[in-house]
C-alpha cells in the first residue's frame, strides 16, 4: 500500500485550494466528519501530529500488501491470516493479472472522476475492481481485518450506507452508464476475539438508481457543512475554530 498520503496527493491533488477552500476529500476524510467534526478539521486543515498506527493498523496493511502481490503476480505470499480468506476471493481470480484478467488491485477514482454536484472532487482507491464482462453489475471488494467482526464489521444493511461503499458505489456507476448497478463486498478476516480467527464476506447489490440516491444523499454533506467547515481559519494548538461543530 506505500505512502497512501504521498500517492494520494500525487494521483489527485491537494485537500484544499489555495484559498483554503475544500477541493477534494476521500471517503475516509467524509466518515471522518460524519464521526466528528472538529477531529477531521484537526487532521487535515491544522494538520496536528497523527498517532501511530497501532499493531492492528499495522498487520492489516501488510496483508492488504500479500494479497495485492498475490493477485498481481500469482505469486502466492499470502500468511495464514490471508489465507483464511481464500475461499472468498477464488471465485474472482478469472479477473486477475495473472490469468490476463481484468480486474485492478488498488483501483484509482480517476477516469472519470467523480465529484460532488458542487464541485468537490472525490479521491481514493479500491482494494479490488472488477469489471462484469456483461457490462451489468461490476464488483468492488474491500478486505477487512478487524479483532472482533461481530463487534466491528457492519453487516449487510448497514453497509448499504457504509461512505467507502456508497462513494465506490457511485464512481462505478459512473464508470459503466449502461450498468444495472453494483455489488459491493467485504472480505472480512477476524485477527482475534471470540472464535479465533475465520474469514466471512458480506455482499450487497445496489440497483442503479438507488445507488445514485445514496450518493446524492452523501455529497450534501461534502457541499454543505464540510465545505463550510474547510472555510473556517486555523486558530492553532487544537483550540475549536469558529464555524466547526463540536
Amino acid at each position: 500500500m506505500g505512502d497512501r498520503a504521498a500517492s494520494t496527493r500525487a494521483l489527485f491533488g491537494p485537500t484544499f485550494n489555495e484559498d483554503g477552500t475544500l477541493r477534494a476529500v476521500s471517503p475516509s476524510q467524509i466518515e471522518t466528519f460524519l464521526a466528528c467534526n472538529l477531529k477531521w478539521f484537526f487532521d487535515k486543515k491544522e494538520k496536528l501530529k497523527r498517532k501511530d498506527p497501532s499493531k492492528g493498523q499495522i498487520t492489516g496493511g501488510q496483508a492488504h500488501d500479500r494479497i495485492e502481490h498475490f493477485w498481481n503476480t500469482g505469486e502466492d505470499i499470502r500468511g495464514p491470516l490471508e489465507l483464511m480468506g481464500a475461499p472468498m476471493l477464488a471465485p474472482y481470480l478469472w479477473a486477475a493479472p495473472f490469468n490476463k484478467g481484468p480486474g485492478v488491485a488498488e483501483a484509482t477514482l480517476l477516469n472519470p472522476r467523480l465529484s460532488t454536484p458542487g464541485g468537490i472532487l472525490i479521491t481514493g482507491f479500491e482494494d479490488l475492481h472488477i469489471p462484469d464482462p456483461a457490462g451489468k453489475w461490476p464488483t468492488i471488494i474491500d478486505h477487512k481485518f478487524k479483532k472482533d467482526l461481530k463487534k466491528w464489521a457492519p453487516d449487510a444493511a448497514e453497509l448499504l450506507t457504509d461512505t467507502q461503499a456508497v462513494v465506490y458505489g457511485a464512481h462505478a456507476l459512473l464508470k459503466y452508464p449502461e450498468a444495472e448497478g453494483y455489488i459491493f463486498r467485504h472480505h472480512n478476516h477476524q485477527t482475534a476475539g471470540e472464535g479465533g480467527r475465520y474469514a466471512e464476506p458480506v455482499e450487497i447489490r445496489v440497483p442503479r438508481a438507488e445507488g445514485w440516491e445514496r450518493w446524492l444523499k452523501l455529497a450534501e454533506v461534502v457541499d454543505g457543512p464540510m465545505r463550510e467547515a474547510a472555510k473556517a481559519a486555523v486558530v492553532g494548538g487544537g483550540k475549536t475554530p469558529e464555524g466547526v461543530a463540536h
